[in-house]
């Protein structure tokens, strides 16, 4: 039974807002509320209202699912502008709201009601958040590649077969998007099956992977109470570990950081070249070789470093950051994983490139995911192996724990004065935050005196980029600390909630608790297309899928099989949503009707697009769930 069932089985209730006075033309209004809920007895619980003009004397009402009045008041100011067609954007401000009860917000004018909200819970937190980083652990089953995969999951089959005797490459040249030449060979061949598929399509990439195993394998470790099935999550950062450890070769100090083509050029075919299909197919897929698309079911690998070259930092830097996570992760339960674990994340962190860095390497084309700053994996990386070799000594600051942590330190300080600090959030393209908050908890057990950077330096880090996204928080009505249209706007909110709250636990301070919340707010439906971005999360969200499992296997009307815990990226730049054109050969057309019942809630330049076509706005990531995992954990207090 999909969650939007069960919400619906719960009762109803809501917001209702109540409008006053006034003549003239009618004011069209609409409540906008984070549809998952709120704390119980949570400061500053708001709901917003979107309206076309003003609305003198507007009162609301949070009225339960027995029909009580929980909470009256008058509605608040103006938070400012949104568009032409909504120039209103009202606070509603909740107060403490008890529970457990399931709550609709009213809002009326003059005794007549004018706009009611989706129902939404009020309960404790691990009640609400708890169940959305079960959801985000489904997702990634769902995205399993090799023969290991769930068939209760959208009816899921083994894929990529071949993969297991994969032909190793050098990294393939690009230009804007089209292969030029053939793939060259590396030498050697390498069992590269199994791993998650990055997004909609079926690539595989070290880069994203093994972010997304640090943040699960974190969340497993600091919040494991966040979890109803804990063996579930333990299982899936198990097999996100195994296929990272078979992408490292530390005897040849070779990484292999891609499998798949995603852009061919025309006589090599990419993943992308093909009309839409489940993975499965690909198997049977028969070609010349070299030719078509024999790329497609004889996958390529791509490697970095090797024959004495390095390897580049970001991914040796938050590769060995999973590899470490892992040994802390299962040094009781499975003591031979653990040790292979650590003796990776050593090697692999010995063989970054740290001088004459150069672009970096991500993925072929390296714009499907432009990442600049490295440092920051490094003092991540450094700083999980001290960990990892502390706890093996019963918790004690050994030497070689000393080693690793004087470098994390070492590169905690390059990247604060890189020039891109600060100039972005927590993400997959920056785990600042992240390596920030684990190296303030060495120094608050070991001291900081021979590190050379204190906590403080650390902490006010932080402080200063979340002052930063807070300003922008405050020129948008929703309090979205970031630009609608810069991309990836659900990712970017969610690392901002998980570092707001890192960083009062790192202060002990509650300076960006309500920031924090606000960002959840935004990602689960209080923003100006009032849609969740998170698959089951409310009772408005993602249908049309830009994802091809999902799209042919699932439902495509919000109920029944769902792809749960998918996290897209949400709103986007009106530009990068034009000339999509329409369905993907091979995809099921979504919507049915076609046409966009969001267009009338874009704004400041940007646009949310609920159809298959649309990936800026609703293809899901490994990324994004793991930012929603980490986020809903640590929201949960488990």
């Amino acid at each position: 039974m999909g969650r939007r069932t069960r919400i619906g089985l719960l009762a109803a209730a809501a917001i209702v807002l109540l409008a006053g006075g006034g003549t003239g033309a009618p004011v069209r209004a609409y409540v906008r509320v984070d549809q998952v809920g709120f704390a119980t007895g949570a400061p500053q619980a708001r709901a917003l209202l979107l309206a076309s003009g003003p609305l003198p004397g507007a009162r609301f009402s949070v009225v339960a699912a027995d029909g009580s009045v929980v909470r009256g008041g008058a509605v608040g100011p103006s938070l400012g502008r949104w568009s032409a067609r909504f120039p209103v954007v009202l606070a509603l401000d909740l107060g403490r709201l008890p529970g457990p009860a399931v709550d609709h917000v009213l809002v009326t004018v003059g005794g007549a009601t004018l706009a009611v909200s989706p129902p939404f819970r009020v309960a404790a937190p691990a009640a609400l958040y708890a169940p959305l980083a079960g959801d985000a652990v489904r997702f990634l089953r769902a995205q399993r590649d090799g023969p290991d995969v769930d068939p209760t999951l959208l009816g899921r089959q083994p894929a990529h077969l071949l993969d297991a005797h994969a032909t190793l490459f050098r990294t393939p040249v690009y230009r804007r998007h089209v292969l030029v030449g053939a793939p060259r060979p590396a030498g050697g061949a390498l069992d590269a099956s199994g791993g998650w598929f990055d997004a909609g399509d079926y690539l595989k990439f070290f880069e994203t992977a093994s972010f997304t195993d640090v943040l699960l394998l974190q969340a497993l470790r600091d919040h494991p109470k966040a979890f109803a099935d804990l063996g579930a999550a333990r299982a899936e950062a198990r097999f996100g570990i195994a296929w990272l450890l078979r992408m490292w070769e530390p005897a040849r100090g070779r990484l292999a950081y891609q499998v798949g083509i995603g852009d061919g050029d025309g006589r090599a075919l990419g993943a992308h070249d093909m009309r839409w299909h489940l993975p499965q197919a690909d198997d049977a897929l028969r070609a010349p070789r070299g030719r078509g698309a024999w790329y497609v079911a004889h996958r390529p690998v791509f490697v970095t470093g090797g024959r004495g070259a390095s390897v580049s930092p970001n991914l040796a830097g938050r590769g060995a950051a999973a590899f470490a996570l892992c040994d802390q992760a299962f040094r009781v339960s499975d003591p031979a994983l653990a040790r292979r674990c650590l003796s990776a994340a050593r090697s692999l962190y010995a063989h970054a490139r740290t001088a004459h860095v150069g672009r970096l390497v991500t993925a072929a084309p390296y714009d499907y995911y432009p990442e600049r700053e490295w440092r920051d994996d490094m003092e991540l990386g450094g700083v999980e192996i001290a960990r990892a070799l502390a706890a093996g000594a019963g918790g004690r600051y050994t030497h070689a724990a000393a080693v690793y942590r004087r470098q994390a330190a070492h590169w905690a300080d390059a990247y604060m004065r890189s020039p891109l600090a600060g100039t972005d959030t927590f993400n997959a393209f920056d785990v600042g935050a992240l390596a920030h908050a684990e190296l303030a908890w060495t120094i608050d057990r070991w001291d900081d005196a021979d590190l050379g950077i204190g906590r403080a330096e650390l902490v006010a880090d932080l402080r200063d980029q979340l002052a930063l996204w807070e300003r922008v928080a405050r020129r948008d009505p929703f309090g979205l600390g970031d630009d609608y249209t810069d991309g990836d706007v659900v990712q970017h909110a969610l690392g901002l909630a998980w570092e707001a709250r890192a960083y009062d636990a790192m202060a002990r301070t509650t300076r960006f608790a309500a920031f924090a919340q606000h960002q959840l707010d935004v990602a689960l439906g209080a923003n100006a297309w009032g849609s969740s971005f998170v698959v089951g999360a409310g009772t408005t969200f993602p249908h049309c899928l830009h994802h091809q499992i999902a799209n042919l296997s699932g439902s495509l009307t919000g109920g029944g099989a769902l792809l749960l815990g998918a996290t897209v990226p949400g709103p986007a730049a009106a530009a990068d949503l034009r000339g999509l054109g329409g369905t993907p050969e091979g995809a099921r057309a979504c919507p049915a009707g076609g046409g966009n019942a969001f267009a009338p809630f874009d704004g400041r330049g940007a646009r949310y697009l609920d159809a298959v076509a649309a990936s800026p706005s609703v293809e899901p990531s490994d990324d994004a769930a793991a930012l929603a995992l980490a986020a809903f954990a640590q929201a949960s207090g488990g």
